[in-house]
């Protein structure tokens, strides 16, 4: 045998496959039983002009699963009379409907949940987009994305055509220029009723700990406007359509716990708070007018500390406010040359572009790292002829590591966050200026089921 030589500073080890061959798994021992409990609005009336309520009182001594509580909807797509549509209706919903349905979501929590936990700003749709759009792979969103949030992915410079939805010509179809809108369109054909079911996009319910007993919680669903998630076709008035929901209710898991376990987290109670490490993200826009071939957006976090990680976009501002014919979450390039992003004078990131030569490469790539799938194996359905073609996202690593992805918190920085645009020409039109922040902060609730926020 030949001779074999290991370096002194390494220590010799052994494979999984032997230092494991004595040893059993751990017993799960602290959980006796989750209950999943259904929970109904708190009017029965889903199409008042009002938001969808829920209030779950919990005087038990059962925690609460928010990571796997679920809304479930049963929707239908109507003529704004309430008859069924036509066989040529030429409408069908924009992508991520289930989100898209809620301006805003509001999350309170607490003593008779006193204590609002989310931020009010109505732009709920654009966080659950572009978290599903940055967060799956083409599998998961062909697969159970599809099933929970009518999530078909919009053909990459296809997003304003409605040439994909039924016609009566020689009662056939049009040529899909759009197929994820031809698939949504099956979907709501013929007002059939269809169901979709999924977590919310709120901070608290994307982080895995579980809610302490005696902590109530109320929900607030403020309906979107329906010229916001329905396009039309030619020839059809701004308010033909609307959807009717026939039921929403909420599935909430709760947790009993082991008697000692229960015991032992009571008396930690009483000397420590109990803790809630979050991802919190604010999403705002801001308003970039036309005709100007550059503009600096200055202090873009106004009395605030800076978001450890920044993801912005550029949609027409007419598509934001909700219009049939222009889909909201169409992010153009707008001609772009360049674009900037300075911290107390100080440069983060800058890229050069030019879409029309396809020379963006930097900034795609900086997405793809940023989101971690650079270099692995994880993929988002998101190739670069997307990405010039109304996926374009520039996505800015505001850490001193260039680690927000990393499991673990960044210290709190303040200043001035400036960005600076530069186009070939200038804008025709109005645009909204879609701002994606993520912040680490903490949420506690201590042993009389008080809520404190650090932000």
């Amino acid at each position: 045998m030949a001779t074999q030589v290991m370096r002194n500073d390494s220590c010799p080890c052994a494979r999984d496959e032997l230092q494991d061959l004595f040893s059993v798994p751990d017993t799960q021992t602290a959980i006796n039983k989750v209950t999943k409990i259904r929970k109904y609005p708190l009017t029965p009336d889903l199409n008042h002009d009002g938001p969808i309520e829920f209030y779950i009182s919990n005087a038990t001594t059962d925690f609460i699963d928010l990571a796997n509580m679920t809304l479930h909807v049963a929707l239908k797509v109507t003529k704004n009379n309430g008859d069924d549509l036509d066989a040529d209706s030429q409408v069908a919903p924009i992508n991520n409907l289930f989100h898209s349905l809620f301006k805003d979501v509001k999350l309170r929590l607490g003593k008779d949940a006193e204590t609002l936990v989310t931020t009010s700003l109505p732009t709920y749709p654009y966080r659950a987009y572009l978290e599903n759009l940055l967060s799956f792979g083409k599998g998961a969103k062909n697969d159970h994305l599809s099933k929970q949030v009518l999530w078909e992915k919009d053909t990459a410079g296809q997003f304003n055509s409605t040439k994909s939805v039924a016609t009566a010509g020689d009662g056939g179809r049009q040529a899909p220029n759009n197929k994820g809108l031809e698939q949504r369109q099956k979907t709501i054909a013929a007002s059939r009723t269809f169901e979709l079911q999924s977590r919310l996009h709120l901070d608290m319910c994307l982080q895995d700990r579980y809610l302490l007993d005696g902590v109530d919680l109320r929900l607030k669903l403020e309906k979107q406007s329906p010229k916001f998630f329905l396009m039309y076709g030619e020839g059809n008035d701004a308010e033909d359509y609307k959807v009717e929901f026939t039921k929403a209710y909420l599935d909430i898991p709760f947790v009993t716990l082991a008697p000692s376990t229960y015991t032992r987290v009571a008396a930690q109670l009483q000397s420590s708070n109990a803790k809630y490490p979050l991802k919190r993200v604010v999403v705002r826009d801001m308003v970039i007018p036309d005709n100007r071939t550059s503009h600096v957006l200055d202090n873009l976090f106004v009395n605030e500390s800076l978001p450890k990680r920044l993801i912005v976009g550029m949609v027409r501002n007419t598509a934001y406010d909700g219009r049939k014919n222009r889909n909201p979450f169409q992010f153009e390039h707008n001609q772009l040359e360049n674009i900037k992003l300075t911290k107390n004078g100080e440069i983060v990131d800058e890229y050069d572009v030019n879409f029309p030569q396809r020379q963006a490469i930097a900034p795609y790539l900086d997405l793809m790292k940023r989101v971690a799938v650079l270099n692995t194996r994880e993929d988002l359905d998101l190739p670069f002829n997307d990405y010039i073609n109304g996926y374009t996202l520039y996505c800015f690593d505001l850490t001193n590591d260039h680690g927000a992805d990393g499991n673990y918190f960044h210290p709190k920085a303040a200043g001035n966050l400036s960005l600076e645009l530069k186009f070939v020409a200038a804008p025709t039109n109005h645009l909204s200026l879609v701002l994606f922040a993520e912040y680490d902060n903490v949420l506690e609730i201590d042993a009389n089921r008080q809520v404190i926020t650090d932000w």
